[in-house]
């Protein structure tokens, strides 16, 4: 009973949320995650474990990353990114479906990349920029993440410097 009574105070929740803003991005799992999916128009990003666990899909790779984000496309999300770690990420929407490859990056600790992958994605979306160019963003934020020694700690050169690589 409980889990019916938080997918449908979530899903509410959402609903509100999109109704009231022009565009607004989720990042969760599980429960959550499915219940996201399933309200038209909201904007997921995800990483592949995440993606498989709701779609029942194994998400290994660019190919089915890009068929996962299908699938809670079909199910009414949004624009959908799915992470895929060193092998860059995804993007499904309307008009979209591209891969975007990883930077070359030595990782130290990749905790809080996926976080930081979507502030870079969020602040560009926010500054005017293109879907195209706020992937880039996030890109480079979750590869000055990956390079530093702790979390959400890199200086705003390092994030520079990895968004002039892409």
């Amino acid at each position: 009973f409980r889990r019916v009574l938080f997918r449908s105070a979530w899903s509410k929740t959402l609903r509100q949320l999109r109704d009231a803003s022009s565009a607004f991005w989720v990042d969760i799992s599980g429960d959550a995650l499915a219940a996201a999916a399933k309200v038209r128009g909201v904007n997921l990003k995800v990483n592949a474990a995440e993606a498989g666990a709701v779609t029942g899909r194994t998400v290994d790779d660019p190919s089915s990353a890009i068929a996962a984000a299908r699938d809670l496309r079909r199910a009414g999300a949004g624009s959908v990114i799915i992470t895929l770690g060193a092998q860059g990420s995804v993007l499904v929407d309307a008009s979209v479906e591209s891969h975007y490859g990883a930077l070359p990056v030595r990782a130290a600790n990749a905790v809080g990349s996926g976080d930081s992958f979507l502030a870079g994605l969020v602040v560009a979306l926010s500054r005017g920029q293109s879907l195209a160019t706020a992937m880039s963003w996030a890109s480079a934020a979750g590869a000055a993440n990956a390079a530093c020694d702790g979390v959400a700690l890199f200086k705003r050169q390092q994030f520079k410097n990895f968004l002039d690589a892409c």
